[in-house]
């Protein structure tokens, strides 16, 4: 990304697009970026970056960000468990 300031919006949009051209390593980059510089994940975010995985039949590595999801203490939606 350029150096412009980017919030959970803007991330959480790049993070789909990026999951729906089945890129989900790239998809992962961006979800540690948004982490390093300070933004931190919701729903939509974590939702965005488990359908990456699932996408890309990388279904293991969906289930770890859903467990990683939960212990960040936010509740699966219907939308998390229809991506897996």
């Amino acid at each position: 990304m350029d150096n412009q300031q980017l919030d959970l919006k803007h991330y959480s949009c790049y993070i789909g697009i990026l999951g729906k051209g089945r890129t989900r390593e790239r998809s992962a980059k961006v979800f540690d970026e948004m982490r390093s510089e300070g933004v931190m994940p919701d729903i939509i975010s974590y939702n965005a970056l488990i359908s990456a995985y699932a996408k890309g039949e990388d279904g293991e590595r969906a289930l770890q960000v859903l467990d990683e999801m939960r212990r960040e203490g936010i509740t699966p939606d219907a939308y998390t468990y229809s991506s897996l």
